[in-house]
């Protein structure tokens, strides 16, 4: 199992010659079987201690250790990092020199993710290492998630098991509102309006053997939200295809359809698809927000000189358009 190893800290400490194969395959059975980070187990395991494997990522990575402290993070710090980006990145702000802001994250040694990151953060950007325990305090208090106390709670109401009743809601327009006592619409209306207020393009629900995921995706990256139980993915796919007038009978077949919503005034436009897997089906929303979208030509970004042309028609019978030049010239 060793020579396929794939986690860059496994790579590294191995490369290093600061653990053997046998210990690599050790911490992969484990963090494989209970989820918990490698780090996490490389610690359990007694093999490094914290700080011995973050200096040598700093090391690695040409950058330096440093401690998480909440009092030096002022929010002049915090603003130069989007709540969202922290969050999705895993990652903190915890000082600022001039321009230069370090940067903090749990797993650095992804090169995509901090290639992603530094596209979002306010200034230049500086890798630092720190304790993935303090960063993620940090994200906690600074960054807090938008609207996760009530998806918190309504999962809470859920229990251990969940008998939902379906309802017939008539033609697909359908306007969300929690006035339904049926945990699942409300499950699925706090989703849709989740992903919305978060201007999600698409939103993922995805069965798993032992999980079910959902997720959303804003600017091209995706977004994990707080995992419901495992039983709620067949009551939610059935939910969202009684909403797109799809045969909620039928598993085993792929099926589109298309649902309308009105979410806080907003009309939106829900492109719907299912696919049938080895643990269920697999839907995907492709969200448009009507009110959102900006068709003008101020919109693209570009000079106003390239687009703002006069133009006048020729007097002639058939109507040939004449463009005269950019206004104002």
């Amino acid at each position: 199992m060793a020579e396929a190893v794939t986690d860059p800290l496994l790579t590294l400490l191995r490369e290093r010659g600061m653990i053997d194969d046998l210990q690599v395959d050790e911490v992969m059975q484990e963090h494989v079987r209970s989820g918990k980070p490698v780090l996490t187990v490389i610690q359990d395991y007694g093999l490094l201690d914290l700080d011995s494997l973050l200096q040598v990522m700093a090391d690695h990575l040409g950058t330096m250790v440093v401690e998480v402290d909440e009092t030096a993070i002022t929010p002049e710090v915090v603003a130069r990092l989007p709540v969202e980006s922290a969050r999705m990145y895993q990652c903190v702000p915890v000082a600022l020199y001039g321009e230069t802001v370090q940067i903090a994250l749990i797993d650095p040694l992804n090169p995509q993710l901090i290639d992603e990151l530094s596209f979002t953060v306010k200034g230049e950007m500086q890798l630092v290492v720190a304790d993935p325990a303090a960063i993620t305090k940090a994200i906690e208090k600074f960054y807090p998630a938008k609207g996760s106390s009530g998806y918190a709670d309504l999962l809470a109401q859920f229990g251990a098991e969940v008998h939902a009743q379906q309802e017939e809601t008539g033609p697909s327009g359908v306007a969300l509102d929690d006035s339904s006592d049926i945990p699942v619409v409300k499950f699925v209306n706090l989703v849709l309006m989740q992903a919305v207020q978060d201007r999600a393009s698409d939103i993922h629900f995805e069965p798993f053997e032992d999980e079910f995921k959902i997720r959303y995706r804003v600017d091209g990256a995706l977004y994990e939200m707080s995992p419901p139980p495992k039983s709620l993915a067949s009551p939610v796919t059935s939910r969202l295809k009684v909403m797109a007038n799809l045969n909620i009978s039928e598993k085993r077949m792929p099926q589109d359809g298309r649902i309308s919503v009105n979410i806080a005034g907003k009309q939106i436009d829900l492109r719907m698809s299912t696919l049938p897997t080895a643990f269920g089906e697999s839907v995907v929303l492709r969200v448009l927000d009507r009110s959102a979208v900006n068709l003008e030509l101020e919109s693209l970004g570009l000079p106003k000189f390239a687009y703002d042309y006069t133009i006048e028609t020729i007097n002639q019978p058939n109507g040939i358009f004449a463009v005269t030049g950019p206004t104002g010239s």
